[in-house]
């Protein structure tokens, strides 16, 4: 919300820059190099709201709710900078992709052979380090042929990765050992 206010008081600034024009002060005794600022909808600005220095060519502009000063030139790259900023944040995070692949088991749990014909397919379950218990994915592969899985769109951060087979019977495994995966 400050930057949108922010955003805000700079774009009413460079549009106040470029709408006013300098009214010529009447001669005074204490007169200091300020000018009065008029604008087509007021009469005149009075120095406690803006004062216009002319220390340089170039006229700069102070507020008293905004210490920095601010120029044309700088107030449009606060403005564009601002913006790019809140589209940053707005915009959906960068993604990270991963191939997992895996050799078939040749043996059950209990050292009897298995072969590949006994196998029905494959669960992929996969969470992000920090994330609550039971709040992983899980991904079913129907095939025993398929040995290699891609998972797209993870959020950058480290993942944990294991597999389970499941028999033609229905019989799944222990899943295996948990493989780390730093997708910075």
């Amino acid at each position: 919300m400050n930057a949108l206010i922010r955003t805000l008081t700079i774009i009413t600034l460079a549009t106040a820059i470029t709408a006013c024009e300098k009214v010529e002060p009447e001669p005074t005794s204490t007169s200091t190099n300020q000018t009065a600022v008029t604008t087509e909808n007021t009469a005149a600005v009075t120095p406690e709201e803006e004062i216009i220095e002319t220390e340089t060519a170039e006229e700069q502009i102070t507020t008293e709710t905004e210490e920095e000063v601010i120029t044309e030139e700088t107030a449009e790259e606060v403005v564009e900078e601002i913006i790019e900023e809140e589209l940053a944040e707005e915009t959906e995070p960068e993604t990270r992709n991963i191939t997992l692949s895996w050799t078939p088991p040749s043996t059950r749990a209990n050292g009897d052979a298995l072969e590949l014909s006994e196998i029905d397919g494959y669960e992929i379950y996969y969470f992000m380090d920090g994330s609550p218990d039971g709040e992983g994915e899980t991904n079913a592969i129907n095939s025993p042929n398929i040995t290699e899985f891609a998972i797209d769109d993870l959020v950058p951060g480290v993942y944990y990765f294991s597999i389970a087979a499941i028999d033609t019977d229905g019989l799944v495994s222990e899943m295996s050992e948990a493989v780390e995966a730093d997708l910075q």
